[in-house]
């Protein structure tokens, strides 16, 4: 089987040669993969200090020397954030959900990120037989992919979140696994949604997984899938963005880029 990896967003933590060992051991055997990493030139979203192409590449070489990974395409992109918090105010968006604590910026850069690996992924001209994209925080946490990695038909793809609660609304946006079609439509995610309707109507649902649920709810062909016995793990840095250090750092960006909320 051949088999597509994609990584998107910060990379935050380290990858060990024991996890990709482990993760190896839970796809079909004799599989045949090309990972796809998409990165902002930082390891964390408030590092004062940017990282190169060349650091990434030598950071990441823990995948090399294994014989199921074929080839490795590696893209960085300058991580600014007033990009995406000058376009949550374009969709007139508060800068923080009063009902969840989230900040939106976030949200929409997570889901440019998404978007423009999964575009990368499209237009590389390459085929796979299913596409497994998921983060590098994420990463060393999964433990099984269950039933969700064969052969994918153009509609399907394994979105339903079922770890740490079951939501036929929520998407999982720590890993999906599709088709390349779906990919097709992942890629046009970021600029497709109307972030501003969503808020007004559901803002307390305002979050990642609820908007990626509802923007492929449109596509009435596409087969969205339980991720059927999968056991992944949250994000070791889950409750940083709960933090009062966290959230200073989110209201500084307003002050660092004199944008007025």
């Amino acid at each position: 089987m051949k088999i597509c990896l994609g990584f998107y967003g910060f990379i935050r933590k380290n990858i060990t040669h024991e996890n990709i060992t482990s993760f190896l051991n839970i796809l079909p055997p004799n599989s045949e993969i090309d990972i796809y990493i998409y990165t902002p030139n930082k390891f964390n979203e408030f590092d004062s200090e940017t990282i190169t192409y060349e650091q990434i590449h030598s950071y990441v070489c823990v995948f090399n020397n294994t014989p199921q990974i074929k080839n490795i395409f590696i893209r960085v992109y300058e991580y600014d954030p007033r990009v995406f918090i000058l376009k949550s105010k374009e969709h007139n968006l508060p800068f923080k959900n009063a009902y969840n604590n989230l900040y939106h910026f976030r949200i929409l850069s997570l889901h440019y990120s998404i978007s423009t690996l999964c575009d990368i992924i499209q237009n590389s001209g390459i085929s796979y037989d299913t596409n497994i994209i998921t983060r590098f925080d994420i990463f060393p946490s999964i433990k099984s992919l269950g039933n969700c990695v064969h052969v994918m038909t153009d509609n399907f793809v394994y979105i339903w979140r079922t770890i740490p609660y079951e939501s036929k609304d929520d998407a999982e946006d720590r890993i999906i696994i599709c088709s390349q079609y779906v990919l097709n439509l992942l890629s046009q995610l970021y600029n497709n949604c109307a972030y501003n309707v969503i808020y007004c109507a559901e803002p307390f649902y305002f979050y990642s997984e609820r908007i990626i649920g509802g923007y492929l709810k449109f596509f009435k062909d596409i087969l969205l899938m339980d991720q059927t016995n999968i056991d992944i793990g949250l994000s070791p840095v889950i409750g940083d963005k709960y933090t009062e250090q966290f959230q200073n750092e989110c209201y500084n960006l307003l002050k660092i880029y004199n944008i007025e909320y």
